[in-house]
């Protein structure tokens, strides 16, 4: 299957001569529900509570074997919480556990959240493709109206699976997911996480977009523009299989990108089409250029 990347023409020498790709932080897409997931209460899962109880007189403990228990039951998220907070949440636990446990890891939760939320958007990069490569929206949005430029990849291309190891949520292509819920995470789960990147408001369903999500310090080029950092990707010629010049791209950068495609050996396998607006339909059609 061939995914499509829209974008404006003034850059095709950045990505199909110098063949680098933009992965954005999540916070600079145009959606601004991006990584807004719903961090889900510990407590809902935990029932910390009823634990203490269960476990412990809370009238003869020590805030010290207290502290113990809630980094012990908090897991992972326990041993970045400092000791003095859950000496403090401890000591609070006696003999006022029911009424203030919840309420102090429904605040973490939301703490921890936000953290993780900015580590996120600080640290994976998202490379956005699309299934289509005639859609008139995305034409208009995404390639100048119509006066830019939309590149197809092989999705099956080694490029697009970097994984580490099987179980590597990261560095493989995912396709977006919609619905007309908000992604919710539960502590720190990774599923979770990386499913908040994937997932989108059903009123984006038209796009059919994938995502290729990959880790920001990978960069091969760091481009400071102003308050925006933009971090560059190399990606292999091998990779592209077409590309498809807007219906209104202007004349001379048409005949640059024909000259150039055309002349080097890189993208001998490449064909180039040319999107024209349909006589009779709302659409374009495409015209392939003769390489002679």
């Amino acid at each position: 299957m061939k995914l499509y990347k829209y974008f404006r023409a003034y850059l095709w020498e950045k990505i199909i001569r110098d063949q680098k790709i933009r992965f954005s932080q999540p916070s600079v897409l145009n959606d601004p529900f991006e990584m807004q997931a719903i961090y889900e209460s510990l407590a809902e899962d935990l029932d910390v509570v009823t634990r203490l109880k269960d476990e412990y007189d809370l009238d003869t403990v020590t805030n010290e074997a207290l502290a113990e228990n809630f980094a012990q039951i908090l897991g992972d998220l326990g041993r970045q919480i400092p000791n003095d907070w859950l000496l403090t949440l401890a000591a609070m636990s006696r003999p006022m556990a029911p009424l203030l446990v919840n309420p102090i890891l429904d605040f973490t939760t939301a703490f921890v959240g936000r953290e993780i939320t900015k580590s996120l958007d600080n640290g994976v990069g998202v490379f956005s493709l699309s299934e289509k490569c005639d859609d008139l929206l995305m034409w208009a949005h995404y390639a100048d109206s119509h006066h830019g430029v939309v590149i197809g990849f092989e999705n099956t291309h080694p490029f697009f699976d970097q994984r580490n190891h099987d179980d590597d949520p990261f560095r493989l292509l995912k396709p977006v997911e919609y619905s007309q819920s908000r992604p919710r995470v539960k502590g720190l789960n990774l599923d979770d996480l990386v499913a908040a990147l994937t997932l989108k408001s059903e009123e984006w369903a038209y796009e059919k977009e994938w995502r290729f999500l990959q880790a920001l310090s990978l960069a091969n080029e760091i481009d400071e523009n102003g308050a925006d950092t933009i971090f560059l990707f190399d990606y292999p010629a091998d990779s592209v299989s077409e590309i498809i010049i807007g219906c209104r791209t202007d004349n001379l950068i048409r005949q640059e990108i024909i000259e150039y495609v055309f002349s080097e050996e890189l993208y001998s396998h490449v064909n180039i089409f040319l999107a024209e607006l349909s006589e009779s339909e709302f659409k374009v059609e495409l015209k392939k250029v003769d390489r002679s």
